[in-house]
Formats: C-alpha cells, structure tokens, sequence
C-alpha cells in the first residue's frame, strides 16, 4: 500500500517563509500605524492617539495569532519587542517636546527602557529560553512575579503606555480641563507634571494618568531589576566559557 501523502502546511500554518507569518504581518502593521502617529503628533492629537492605539491593539493579537496558528518565530519576538521599544522611545521624545522641563526625566525612561529589554533579550539568548519573557532563572521575585501574573503585567505595561498617551493629551489645552469630572484637582498638586493641571476640576485625562501612574512606576522598578538579573545571567554564562577555555 502506497504511503499515505501529507499536506503541505498553508498559508495559515508553519510553514518556511517566516516573513509572512500571520503574527509577523500584524507586526508590520504595527509599525506602520506607529510610524504614522509620530507623522500627526505635533498637528492632529485625535488621529495620532487613534494609530498608537491600533498599533497597540496589534500587541495583544500577534502573540494569539502565533500560538493558535503554530506561527511563533524567534524573528516574530524581535519584531515585536522592536516595535514596542521604537513606539515608546518615540512616544517619550514627543513628550520630551511638550514638557521641556522634564526632558531629562523622559530620556532617563527612554534608555531605561531599552537597556533593560536589550540585555533581557540577549540573556534570553545565549541562556537558550524560548522568550525573553521568561524570568525562571531571574531569581528575583519581582521580575518572576512580573512575567507569570498576566493581570500584573498587563496593568503595568498598559498603565505605563496609557500613562505616556493621557500626558500627551493634557499637553492639549482642550483635554486640560474636558471632559470635567465632579472632583477638585487640587490634590494632584505635588505630582510633577501632573500637578501643572491641578487647578479645577479633575480632568478624564488627569485621571486616567493618576489610575495609571502606580503600574508606570512599577514597571519602571522591574526594568532596573530585570536588567541587573539578565546582566547576572550573561556575567555567569561568561565564567561558564571561561572555565571551559
């Protein structure tokens, strides 16, 4: 009896062009809608918030499309860190713009943000995980906590970008002060740049940015410890190669 043939895997399956992957074309339209906010920063805020937030939506889709398609690609997962890094680092700049006075502040989260994700990635690497996700060999456990709780991870990796995206709104003087919600300002007074905004009513934007702003910090403490753990992972895998040699 003549051995039974199997079928090629289609276009919605592994198959050899990597490049096309279901996952890896919402990635390429990610950085599309990205690059195309950036182009209406400065002119039209609506249209600008409206492709980051496409883009961003393309982030919770592409790794459910990998998983169920059996399309996950180690290409796939630099593309979607790079273009996670380039939107925030970008969106950063902008705001560096609008609150000159913090500029510093702005390029501190920037390079935090991609140091931290950088040496995460090539830990990941060289210690042969599948993702940079995951943290079982961190030994710390914050960034463990981080990457296996997806509701605390989510809050804060949403809360930051949401973060970044309320302020860029409140640079608007439209979105200061509407919509108006029945709660006096005052309090957020002490916040840096949130207290510039503290007059009158509360803002949706301003508050948005306060219900946010805990997980933005949060996030920011795991980048410091997640850099200094990946670090620790790549100093240990070079004494590995020393004994060796």
């Amino acid at each position: 009896m003549p051995p039974k043939k199997t079928q090629a895997p289609g276009f919605f399956g592994a198959h050899q062009n990597v490049w096309v992957y279901v996952p890896n074309l919402i990635g390429y339209g990610r950085v599309i809608c990205y690059s195309l906010s950036l182009v209406v920063a400065f002119s039209q805020p609506e249209l600008c918030l409206f492709l980051y937030f496409l883009g961003f939506f393309g982030d919770l889709l592409d790794g459910k499309a990998a998983r169920a398609l059996g399309q996950s690609s180690t290409f796939g997962a630099v593309l979607d860190m790079v273009s996670d890094r380039m939107a925030t680092t970008a969106f950063l700049v902008i705001l560096s713009h609008l609150y000159p006075a913090y500029w510093l502040l702005f390029v501190f989260l920037s390079i935090l943000d991609l140091a931290s994700h950088w040496v995460q990635m090539y830990s990941s690497l060289i210690d042969k995980r599948k993702s940079h996700k995951d943290a079982s060999k961190s030994g710390l456990f914050l960034v463990n906590f981080y990457y296996t709780n997806y509701w605390f991870f989510a809050y804060c990796c949403v809360g930051a970008e949401v973060l970044y995206l309320a302020l860029y709104l409140l640079a608007t003087p439209k979105y200061q002060q509407w919509p108006a919600l029945p709660i006096n300002g005052a309090f957020m007074a002490p916040i840096p740049i949130l207290g510039a905004f503290a007059a009158g009513p509360l803002s949706l934007a301003s508050a948005v940015a306060l219900l946010c702003l805990p997980g933005c910090i949060t996030k920011q403490i795991v980048n410091v410890f997640q850099m200094f753990s990946a670090g620790g992972i790549i100093v240990e895998y070079d004494r590995q190669q020393i004994k060796k040699n």
